[in-house]
């Protein structure tokens, strides 16, 4: 969960809600891994760092994700991985 105190401008934030369930062993890895399939996937260094900058982690039933800055590296990532609609149980970015 999210916090924030005191005043933030110009701020945003994204986050995601992935099903294992509903995804492939390689999505998994990619998705746990995704500065290195990034960078295999000749995604540019200003992207790569992007999808550092998000907190993700897997409990056994989703993955999850968030960053304070919305991006549109992880969308685009979705995409490359082949992640479909169904195993996105909620997307907040781009």
């Amino acid at each position: 969960m999210k916090q924030r105190s005191g005043f933030v401008s110009n701020s945003s934030s994204a986050s995601f809600i992935l099903q294992l369930s509903k995804m492939s062993d390689l999505q998994i890895y990619s998705m746990l891994h995704r500065e290195e399939v990034a960078k295999n996937l000749n995604f540019e260094e200003t992207e790569i760092m992007d999808l550092a900058d998000w907190q993700v982690a897997e409990d056994g039933e989703f993955i999850r994700g968030d960053t304070g800055m919305d991006n549109e590296a992880m969308g685009k990532f979705f995409k490359a991985i082949g992640l479909s609609n169904n195993a996105i149980v909620e997307y907040d970015g781009d």
